[in-house]
């Protein structure tokens, strides 16, 4: 059981100089043996920037408050012993050579559970249990004197109205697998409720972290985007008076819907800011991008002439008109907004910036006065498809490309790289879709598309039709050298492009994922995602080896060949696969649930971490836990959501690096090199998935660890865990 008590820092009287200084140089020395230099009922204390004692008794006083468990543990003793040795001298003594630990273990608190104690050089003290086989972990009780609160982001422990400490990231673990267990309190004491585990093997007791942006009417996010400051989350929100802790309005407040951009910490657990988008009338964010010092945000607007504080309008405005706006990081100024308008509706969905402008796409529903120019590709009729370029400042407009047919065409997602402007979606007339194009599949319906145009938009390139004998729909584009990923929905799986792979079971409309090359002329692979309901994939990303697609599923017991899920399944839920770049194989997939109805619309893979955000209808049960900003509504009137979480069943090399630690599995042991303080444990598998051996080696200090594994020759399958990330390693030993 992984406790951390975030505390004040206090002085400690006649402090050990060496040891403050050593810890000043970054030393993580933190626990220091007491053999004479302080009261006889201390056995440890930290050098620490908050002092923590360790009493005989087995209380321990952190911060001014008093800890115990009801018991006196058989021993204490110190553990990770470091080489740095410090001196004493005071009262008429002089203590040289006292040793130094990283962690304190109070030995049998209870029959086969012990209490290990850990301080980490951040203000931090972290207390977990670990119960070994034949422990009884509802015989656990943390007794404190101060007033126990249990509040949606932590226990804390208050004294006098004041909060001295707060108890969070309460997760249990058995090896690579995560334990539910949930806090009971009674008055000053805590106990938990541990659910089902194997207890044949050690358990411990450490997140999928989500955010819920809400106000008490409908919000939905709708795009995404993340940086090192911060993750960026765009959409719209049915009450701006409320949404979110704190916002800054640009433009006239009173329509039906307000644009919003949030701006969260990367773990998902600090409002930074938001930014309202709005105008007299109906206002919706469908794209965002960050470049350089400016975030871009792209959708449309119901009242152009009061939308944002000021706008440069290019075209003749009608009803809805698009707009592309550029706001700073931070999200506090409104720097340019950009409408781009014709006498009828237009809409932009999506949005992608270069160094050498902003491009827009959507669809506009009179292509005729879109815009002050255009260039034609295909047989205009009904909505057309467009493709806009703005300069960075979005005062200028380069040019225009409309995608068309004689039917109703619309783009949905967009891509560029340096060889040219990628555009998806669907159009109901694929036959005179564009100047030409190369098909793949039986057409039938609505198809699908993926256009190519050179970087100035002048150049139709190749158009490449994705379909079925039913319809079929394009929502999400990635490209990269390796070609292009689309994904998307298609109602007749078993005839959608040239050769599909199926993951699940198929029925209704299914997800599906395809890879062409850069020139759009060779279908290289289509997997199918589904189960004996309906999908659809609404987004995808790619890192340099693996491709994440997230959307919506009806039927998540069957859907791909397997899953983890999180949370409370209900109506619909919201799906995020990982697979390999070629398609063939599905890694993951991971079901984020509410009681109600829940959709992903964006995904995007950081720094060893997997975003999606959308909307969910149920947020005080959706995921296993979260993190509320606003002012949620009514059951069922729908909040936006930001998740962010690593997908299990990770198959990798025999080197695993995040941004915080590396895994290394080599000559029959493994090494994990942590940069951070975590929890670590590894499940062991032969190819035939039997369990050979469970490990946890609990929460440890930042440092470099090595372990045995002591296993008979041969390939086995490795799983690790380290904090909230799970990575499977495959060896031969």
């Amino acid at each position: 059981m992984l406790w951390m008590f975030i505390l004040h820092p206090k002085a400690l009287a006649k402090a050990d100089m060496q040891a403050v200084e050593a810890y000043n140089r970054g030393i993580n020395m933190l626990f220091v043996q007491n053999v004479g230099q302080l009261s006889n009922e201390v056995v440890f204390y930290s050098m620490h920037p908050t002092m923590a004692y360790v009493l005989k008794d087995g209380t321990i006083h952190i911060n001014g408050v008093k800890v115990s468990f009801g018991t006196k543990p058989r021993f204490i003793t110190g553990d990770m012993p470091l080489k740095t040795k410090v001196s004493y001298f005071g009262q008429n003594k002089a203590i040289s050579n006292v040793p130094t630990y990283r962690r304190v273990v109070l030995k049998e608190v209870y029959p086969k559970i012990d209490a290990v104690l850990t301080a980490d050089g951040r203000g931090i003290v972290e207390l977990q249990f670990i119960v070994r086989p034949g422990g009884d972990p509802s015989r656990i009780r943390v007794e404190t004197d101060g007033d126990v609160k249990v509040e949606d982001d932590g226990i804390y422990v208050a004294k006098d109205g004041e909060a001295l400490a707060k108890i969070s990231s309460l997760k249990a673990y058995q090896g690579a697998e995560e334990v539910k267990v949930r806090p009971v309190l009674a008055k000053s004491t805590l106990k938990f409720v541990v659910g089902e585990y194997d207890r044949r093997h050690t358990l411990v007791i450490d997140p999928v972290i989500t955010a819920i942006l809400a106000s008490s009417d409908p919000d939905k996010a709708e795009a995404l985007a993340v940086d090192d400051s911060g993750v960026y989350v765009a959409g719209y929100t049915m009450n701006s008076s409320d949404f979110a802790p704190s916002r800054t309005f640009f433009g006239t407040t009173g329509g039906y819907r307000d644009a919003f951009i949030s701006k969260l910490d990367l773990g998902l657990t600090t409002h930074i800011a938001t930014a309202i988008l709005t105008s007299s009338g109906d206002d919706v964010a469908r794209a965002i991008a960050v470049d350089g010092g400016s975030v871009y945000v792209a959708g449309y607007t119901w009242s152009s002439s009061d939308f944002a504080p000021s706008r440069t309008v290019f075209g003749t405005t009608g009803e809805t008109d698009a707009f592309v706006s550029k706001l700073d990081l931070s999200l506090s100024s409104h720097i340019a907004t950009a409408i781009l308008a014709s006498s009828r509706s237009d809409i932009a969905h999506a949005l992608a910036v270069d160094g050498s402008g902003v491009y827009v796409a959507g669809e506009t529903n009179n292509s005729s006065d879109f815009g002050p120019s255009r260039t034609f590709f295909g047989t205009t009729g009904g909505t057309d498809a467009f493709v806009s370029k703005l300069d960075l400042g979005l005062t200028t407009h380069i040019a225009t490309a409309i995608l068309t047919s004689s039917s109703g065409d619309v783009a949905l997602a967009l891509a560029i790289d340096g060889s040219g402007v990628y555009v998806s979606g669907y159009t109901n007339h694929s036959s005179d879709f564009g100047p030409g194009r190369t098909f793949f599949g039986t057409t039938g319906g609505t198809d699908a598309f993926v256009s190519k145009l050179d970087l100035d938009l002048t150049t139709h390139i190749a158009t490449a039709i994705l379909t079925s004998s039913n319809s079929d729909m394009a929502y999400a584009l990635v490209v990269d050298g390796s070609g292009v990923y689309v994904a998307g929905e298609t109602s007749n799986s078993s005839d959608f492009g040239p050769s599909r792979i199926f993951f699940g079971t198929t029925g209704g409309t299914d997800a599906f994922v395809s890879r062409l090359n850069l020139g759009l002329t060779t279908h290289i692979a289509t997997a199918i995602l589904t189960s004996s309901w309906s999908e659809t994939a609404y987004a995808i990303d790619k890192d340099g080896s693996y491709v994440y697609v997230a959307g919506l599923t009806n039927h998540p017991s069957d859907f791909a060949p397997s899953r983890t899920i999180l949370g409370t399944t209900g109506s619909s839920e919201v799906f995020v696969s990982k697979m390999d770049m070629d398609l063939s194989s599905h890694i993951a997939t991971a079901i984020l649930a509410s009681s109600s109805g829940d959709v992903a619309y964006a995904v995007t893979s950081y720094g060893g971490s997997v975003y999606v955000a959308g909307g969910t209808t149920s947020f005080s049960d959706f995921g296993p836990s979260r993190t509320v900003f606003g002012n949620p509504g009514t059951p069922d009137s729908g909040d936006a959501f930001v998740s962010v979480f690593p997908l299990t069943l990770d198959i990798s090399e025999k080197t695993v690096e995040t941004g915080t630690s590396q895994v290394l599995l080599s000559d029959g042991a493994l090494t994990v090199t942590l940069k951070v303080p975590a929890y670590v444990g590894y499940d062991l598998y032969s190819p035939d998935g039997r369990l050979v051996k469970r490990v946890s080696l609990g929460y440890l200090p930042a440092g470099r660890y090595r372990f045995n594994l002591k296993v008979r020759r041969g390939t086995y399958i490795l799983k690790v865990r380290v904090g909230g990330k799970v990575k499977v390693m495959k060896g031969a030993f």
